[in-house]
């Protein structure tokens, strides 16, 4: 609860004005939204760590070694992860990715806390000086591939909270009481949070909280199997991880794929699987048509299922284990096969032939809202091309599929359906009302049906059911009948 009424009080103050967050070509979001969810998080939790270590409010006491290690993450993401969000300065990448480096260097080898012996397969290895780039490598991976999933409203937060709730099951179980309280903050934290960050989100987490959550992740699930008292298979730590892993390395073996098809050298390839795209897993998702809480839900349940895998390889025998990994592997590669990630490579190694893209249904877009012209204009999509109209002068030679009109002023919810009349009968196609949220939509315009010319939704239009909607009616999805390939539409 101290998270989310924090996150209220912020959001209610002037402060916000700082941390706003723009959309871009590589982001699903058309408002501008703050970024602050992740400082709010971070002093937080750098608060309730001060605590611990100098008073007596919890009953057991953290490893000085892993309390110190949280202290200086937090205060490191502060000054890396903070200037970052705000608007008034940004931090390069590559800058950002040094300063990740030095923090993991600094916690394995000044903290200590590292990977040294592994338990694999009912054997125990000494990783000896191998043990600090495997350790810096986990940990800078880690924080990157949450940063990387913290594209979808919601996604990032739900993901690390269920890992915490795994890792804090996990030392439950072995009795490991200050893992155990510490997941369950972080997991607090979070959850109150997450309040405001479900779609339609109110607040992000910006490159702070994603970063903090991310690093504090690597950091417990390698502290978790380097305990020699618990002796766990160091195959529970990706899978503790689950998506975020799954998410990056599929993503750097596409981009390297597609690379090398393509006729690139190894260098060149080896390059490009860092540069930064918008075809992850959540991406394809959403372009599928699917909403934010619904590839949230999805990609969830998928988390939950690799966490779940992780308690089986530690409590279960090899072979149920080997059985359980099996079928989790399987199923991955089968959902990358229906997610097209498969799809350059088939075509050379099969040399099927190249689908022909269908022809874009032209749009027409009459809006006032330049974040709404920028993001359904730079938004990555095959069906619909989009052309700008003046507004109040449709006199133009355009054959249209579909026309968008979209107003943020309140209370012009009748004159934009009479705008809409005008416009099918001189364009004979149907129009898409984008009204302000504060606006009262009539029954008879909340669904196109057999009969109707005009569907009226509310802002914010996210682009996913945008787009389904323009799919419905530029396809006739609504009629039964077609005229030469177009949909004959009638008003009401």
């Amino acid at each position: 609860m101290l998270s989310c009424s924090v996150t209220y009080l912020m959001l209610k103050s002037s402060v916000i004005k700082y941390f706003k967050d723009k959309p871009g070509s590589r982001k699903v979001h058309q408002r501008i939204i703050p970024r602050i969810g992740g400082g709010i998080i971070l002093v937080l939790f750098t608060l309730v760590l001060i605590l611990w270590k100098f008073t007596n409010i919890f009953p057991f006491s953290l490893p000085l070694n892993l309390i110190s290690t949280l202290l200086f993450v937090s205060i490191s993401i502060l000054l890396i992860g903070l200037p970052d969000d705000m608007v008034i300065y940004q931090i390069r990448n590559k800058a950002k990715f040094l300063g990740e480096v030095l923090i993991a260097l600094e916690i394995v080898l000044i903290m200590g806390v590292s990977l040294n012996n592994v338990h694999f397969l009912g054997y125990d290895v000494e990783l000896g000086f191998l043990g600090v780039p495997i350790s810096v490598i986990w940990l800078v991976g880690v924080t990157n591939s949450v940063n990387i999933i913290d594209g979808v409203d919601g996604l990032a937060g739900a993901v690390v909270l269920t890992g915490f709730v795994a890792i804090g099951l996990i030392a439950g179980i072995y009795q490991n009481y200050p893992v155990l309280i510490l997941s369950l903050i972080l997991g607090g934290l979070i959850a109150g949070f997450m309040i405001f960050n479900l779609s339609p989100a109110r607040v992000f987490l910006g490159d702070t909280g994603a970063l903090l959550l991310g690093m504090i992740y690597g950091v417990l699930s390698i502290y978790l199997i380097s305990d020699i008292n618990n002796s766990l298979p160091v195959l529970v730590t990706p899978l503790i991880v689950g998506f975020p892993v799954v998410d990056t390395f599929a993503a750097m073996g596409r981009r390297f794929s597609r690379s090398i098809i393509n006729g690139k050298g190894l260098l060149c390839s080896f390059k490009r699987m860092s540069i930064a795209d918008n075809e992850h897993i959540h991406h394809r998702l959403i372009y599928r048509g699917l909403t934010h809480n619904k590839t949230v839900i999805i990609l969830v349940v998928y988390q939950m299922i690799t966490c779940m895998t992780a308690i089986v390889v530690i409590f279960k025998g090899k072979s149920e284990s080997i059985i359980t990994l099996t079928i989790l592997f399987v199923t991955t590669l089968w959902i990358l096969y229906k997610l097209d990630y498969y799809e350059p490579l088939l075509r050379r190694v099969k040399k099927l032939r190249v689908k022909q893209l269908p022809e874009k249904n032209k749009v027409g877009i009459i809006a006032d809202d330049e974040v709404f012209n920028y993001s359904i204009m730079r938004y990555d999509q095959n069906s619909f091309e989009f052309i700008q109209m003046e507004k109040f002068s449709y006199n133009t030679n355009n054959n249209f599929d579909a026309i968008i009109l979209q107003s943020n002023k309140s209370g012009m919810l009748n004159d934009l359906i009479g705008i809409a009349g005008s416009l099918y009968l001189e364009k004979n196609c149907p129009v898409l009302i984008i009204v302000s949220p504060y606006d009262t939509v009539p029954e008879q315009y909340r669904g196109v049906y057999e009969n109707m010319s005009i569907l009226v939704i509310k802002a914010p239009a996210y682009m996913p059911i945008l787009f389904t909607e323009l799919t419905r009616i530029t396809k006739g999805k609504y009629l039964k009948g077609k005229v030469k390939n177009r949909t004959v539409y009638q008003v009401k």
